[in-house]
């Protein structure tokens, strides 16, 4: 499959628009005053952010990972300096980087899956301005030292502060600090890696535990949900969306 494109999905006044990256999709919720990006992956990814941004013509409000992983978050602090935001962490994240707890580690069996989804990307080369931050920011090797003004911490079942009918969404799994945020009125889920599109939509097969993911599927699949946005590939659209993810290749229990 090709490489995604920059894309605008609305329902009423509702949208939101995905703009590719080095690593990752960065997909920016737009809401009645305010905007928030989710996942920044790289730093080179700001200037194609801003440019968005300007043409929406709303300020940045919060910036969200939807979990520690480096290629989700090497390009946070940038921006939100750029565009003068918090960061703001599901509250096992919020831990991490506050406390320095250390997120649970992918399973070792697993870690094949990661060279055969970095392959369906492209081999993207770690892009040379993230150089800096290794070591320091983003999860295997990271320390996740994140040098922002902060949110607040998000807890599972929260809303969105400031973004009218989106929630939040604990997902442990693919990572333990993993979240989503839905809005079910428009059947709109913004997913990270817990849902990915490189085949047609599928589960990650990249996990940290399987029982988690196991929990988070089967609560993500009572959602209805006609439109998805991954962390990697393409948006997913369609009735009833979630019932007809698979699992892409064999997992690794």
């Amino acid at each position: 499959m090709g490489a995604p494109e920059a894309c605008r999905v609305e329902v009423g006044t509702l949208a939101v628009i995905t703009i590719p990256g080095r690593y990752c999709n960065t997909h920016i919720i737009e809401g009645a005053r305010a905007l928030t990006l989710v996942d920044v992956g790289s730093r080179d990814d700001i200037e194609a952010l801003r440019k968005a941004v300007r043409a929406i013509g709303k300020p940045v409000s919060w910036v969200i990972p939807t979990h520690l992983h480096f290629d989700h978050v090497m390009g946070l602090e940038d921006a939100c300096r750029v565009f003068s935001a918090r960061l703001c962490l599901g509250d096992v994240a919020y831990a991490c980087v506050t406390s320095g707890r250390r997120p649970r580690p992918v399973q070792p069996r697993c870690v094949p899956h990661f060279f055969s989804g970095w392959l369906w990307q492209g081999l993207p080369l770690l892009a040379r301005r993230d150089l800096s931050l290794v070591g320091r920011v983003g999860s295997p090797l990271g320390r996740n030292e994140l040098r922002c003004p902060m949110g607040p911490a998000l807890s599972d079942g929260q809303p969105l502060p400031k973004f009218e009918g989106w929630t939040v969404l604990a997902t442990p799994g693919h990572a333990e600090e993993a979240i989503c945020l839905v809005h079910e009125a428009a059947g709109f889920l913004v997913s990270g890696d817990t849902v990915l599109n490189f085949r047609g939509g599928e589960w990650n097969p990249l996990v940290t535990d399987e029982d988690d993911y196991h929990k988070t599927r089967e609560r993500l699949r009572r959602l209805r949900v006609r439109a998805i946005f991954p962390g990697h590939g393409r948006n997913l659209l369609g009735e009833d969306l979630l019932p007809h993810i698979r699992f892409a290749e064999r997992r690794c229990s």
